[in-house]
């Protein structure tokens, strides 16, 4: 971010914001009147690793979905710009995909799903979690 910038006013139309509370700050990472900024410039969620305020009133008023105290650094993961985020409002969870990771990411799906099935059926039959893993 451009120094002495604020991010509401860096916001790209039609992107989910992904916000990370700096070190030491005092203050929400956002509220109210950020996200209303960013709504007006076509945010259509935020994700948030910090103190998020007024909630009720972006769910209400703004409509403007909220993920927040999500990790967005796992290791050395980082979300980048252009970056896929998937983000589950039933479980409040979140998913960083790397732009250049997704054709990986689409490919190995079907077979992460489909032994992922395998597993729950054999455990279901009463297998161990971990004897299903070794034979799936």
């Amino acid at each position: 971010m451009p120094t002495g910038s604020i991010y509401s006013g860096l916001i790209v139309p039609e992107t989910i914001a992904v916000l990370s509370q700096p070190k030491g700050a005092r203050t929400g990472t956002m509220g109210g009147i950020m996200a209303l900024r960013i709504s007006k410039l076509g945010a259509k969620g935020a994700l948030v690793e910090g103190r998020v305020r007024d909630v009720r009133y972006l769910k209400e008023s703004l409509d403007m979905p909220v993920w927040f105290n999500v990790p967005i650094h796992v290791g050395p993961t980082k979300v980048e710009p252009n970056d896929i985020i998937l983000l589950d409002p039933a479980e409040n969870g979140a998913i960083c995909i790397p732009k250049d990771k997704l054709d990986q990411v689409l490919e190995m799906l079907p077979g992460i799903a489909a032994a992922d099935e395998r597993k729950m059926g054999h455990v279901l039959n009463g297998m161990s979690v971990e004897e299903a893993a070794k034979i799936c």
